[in-house]
């Protein structure tokens, strides 16, 4: 038996479906203020989150997720809470409050 190509030779589109780049397309492609390019997308945030590995028990993020979306989210406002709750001791001093990352 044949092995079977990965990429197809035969394209599903006809040329005429694929529009011209033309200096039109470019043109609006990126846009510049004053000579500098304009960065598109998000912007940076203030306050950014630090990425963390964090192994939790398997009940835990799937009582989470059953909320659906947002999961990790609703996990960091639970953390937040319990250290409203439990005011900063000797060994946590020094570190930022909660309050400081909102």
């Amino acid at each position: 038996m044949p092995k079977k190509s990965l990429y197809s030779k035969k394209s599903s589109l006809a040329e005429a479906d694929v529009p011209e780049l033309d200096k039109d397309w470019f043109a609006g492609a990126s846009v510049y203020q004053n000579g500098v390019l304009v960065k598109r997308g998000r912007p940076p945030l203030k306050v950014t989150k630090q990425a963390v590995k964090l192994r939790l028990d398997r009940d835990v993020i799937a009582g989470f997720k059953l909320d659906g979306p947002g999961w990790q989210t609703r996990i960091n406002q639970a953390l937040r809470e319990w250290l409203l709750a439990h005011p900063a001791t000797s060994e946590r001093a020094g570190q930022p409050s909660a309050e400081d990352s909102q």
